[in-house]
């Protein structure tokens, strides 16, 4: 995954520095944040300069709903792009600033000063189309792509926290995604066919009229409403990975928002050779409600 964590809590620019660059600016100087700036210029100016460059790529912006909370949350996106064949990835950016502890009893005031306390930042993607991670692009191929992803949004929501529909998913667990939704795409085309079997549902979801069919449930999730992905890799000694995909249900019940999807997978990793798909092991179904960072 391609993927930057900054964790570090963010300074404000000084006065001083901030009239340093409107002295650069009238000066005619660029002020573009060169590998030479990197590592001349004081620690202000520099962390100026690359947020500024950072902000000029985000074409979105999802503002937080509640204010009335220790922390607030926005979202940044930059624009699609294709990552592989029929799957387009953005970056996305998450700020969390805090402010004042309030007296007992009484609520956050919105207008008191917050800081940023955290910054965080991912590629996150969207499939839209079978995912080929071995296909040979040309570069007409990459131009389709390219437009194939340019209307493949929005990327994140116009108000943080909105469940009504899914956005781009995350992927954590390895740099890229591709191998993880080969096998999420086997799962369930296999399921499709009657060729996989050996699904059930956990507790959480037994109740649901859905989990009288596990099988039919898995082949029929739409990854339009794919939320998020996960592998967990094998130790030094094993093939068998867990890949953990969450699936939107819209219009559900927000305790039960989520199919939550466990597939164990036994794949082949050589050197110098493509990752294969030996097997696919079991796979349960459970239902949940979203997390705090939904």
């Amino acid at each position: 995954m391609r993927v930057l964590l900054l964790t570090y809590a963010l300074a404000a620019c000084t006065a001083s520095a901030q009239n340093n660059l409107q002295n650069e600016a009238g000066n005619g100087a660029a002020a573009a944040i060169t590998r030479e700036r990197m590592t001349s210029l004081p620690i202000d100016r520099v962390s100026d300069l690359a947020l500024r460059e950072l902000a000029s790529r985000m074409t979105a912006v999802s503002r937080p709903s509640e204010l009335n909370s220790a922390v607030v949350r926005l979202l940044f996106a930059g624009p699609p792009h294709w990552s592989e064949v029929g799957l387009c990835g953005a970056m996305r950016v998450e700020l969390e600033f805090a402010g004042p502890t309030p007296p007992p009893f009484s609520g956050f005031d919105p207008a008191a000063p917050t800081h940023a306390s955290s910054v965080r930042a991912a590629e996150v993607y969207r499939i839209v189309g079978p995912v080929e991670p071995d296909a040979e692009v040309s570069e007409v191929r990459a131009e389709e792509e390219n437009r194939r992803c340019a209307p493949a949004g929005p990327v994140i929501p116009a108000v943080v926290g909105d469940l009504s529909r899914a956005y781009y998913f995350t992927f954590e667990g390895e740099e890229f995604p591709a191998m993880s939704l080969l096998v999420l795409q086997q799962a369930i085309a296999d399921a499709q066919a009657g060729r996989y079997r050996t699904v059930g549902c956990a507790a959480s979801a037994r109740s649901s009229p859905e989990c009288r069919n596990p099988v039919a449930l898995l082949g029929g999730l739409n990854t339009d409403n794919l939320v998020s992905l996960q592998i967990a890799l094998p130790g030094l000694s094993g093939n068998r990975n867990v890949i953990r995909a969450r699936f939107l249900i819209p219009g559900a019940p927000r305790e039960q928002l989520y199919w939550s999807v466990a597939i164990e997978a036994d794949i082949a990793r050589r050197p110098n050779e493509s990752e294969v798909i030996e097997r696919l092991g079991r796979t349960e179904i459970a239902r949940s409600g979203p997390s705090p960072y939904d």
